[in-house]
């Protein structure tokens, strides 16, 4: 599904990451854990092309390194990162029905999948009709999860999704990451919460040291776990 190789990023002369090769399998979770501030968060941005990186990705069989952010999306490769990336000034519903708006869909098929992505998420119910802006950080982070999820990806690339959730709805999110990955989905997660990545049933852990970079492999129970 996703294939990394010599991943490396570097901000002026500092290497953030180095030599970063993964794989991620069909029906996976795989999940990077660790210190913050040693660019856990970098590789997911790179990955996806938000900033610039060496080396190669693939999805599939497609190398993503000069495909747009546009392309990658329509793909079937969804990135949801901390910066909370909706329409301010739009309803929630506005929200969820602008996520769709590159995948070029009927209307009767935007309003079926808006109305199931609610059922799904309640809290989101709640509020939909006021806009994201008069929101808290936490149901902000809800809604971004929902207009991922509502794209129907392949691929789920997550920065920290617990981050200011309550553990109410930390729940709903849990649930709702499972049923994805039972219904065929993959996810490449990045989280300090170890309690949503054993969850989660990750199929394996990389674990990081400091600065990212390749390393040797060890396999601790219960999760399998590689060293980045």
């Amino acid at each position: 599904m996703l294939s990394v190789r010599n991943l490396g990023v570097r901000y002026g002369l500092r290497a953030i990451v180095r030599d970063i090769s993964l794989d991620l399998n069909a029906g996976e979770v795989l999940a990077i854990i660790g210190k913050n501030g040693s660019g856990k968060s970098t590789i997911l941005k790179a990955i996806v092309g938000l900033i610039p990186r060496c080396g190669n990705v693939w999805y599939g069989t497609r190398l993503l390194n000069r495909c747009s952010i546009r392309t990658i999306g329509q793909l079937g490769l969804d990135y949801v990162g901390q910066t909370h990336d909706c329409f301010s000034d739009l309803t929630i519903v506005e929200n969820l029905e602008a996520a769709l708006l590159s995948h070029n869909l009927p209307r009767n098929m935007i309003t079926s999948r808006r109305q199931s992505i609610l059922r799904q998420f309640p809290t989101l119910t709640q509020i939909m009709s006021r806009p994201a802006r008069g929101i808290s950080g936490g149901q902000l982070q809800l809604l971004v999860i929902a207009m991922a999820l509502i794209r129907h990806p392949r691929l789920l690339l997550l920065d920290e999704p617990s981050v200011g959730l309550s553990p109410e709805v930390l729940v709903t999110v849990i649930s709702q990451l499972r049923q994805y990955v039972a219904d065929g989905g993959c996810v490449l997660l990045v989280e300090h919460n170890t309690s949503l990545v054993a969850a989660l049933n990750a199929n394996r852990c990389y674990l990081d040291q400091g600065m990212l970079s390749s390393s040797t492999r060890v396999e601790p129970s219960p999760l399998r776990t590689e060293a980045l």
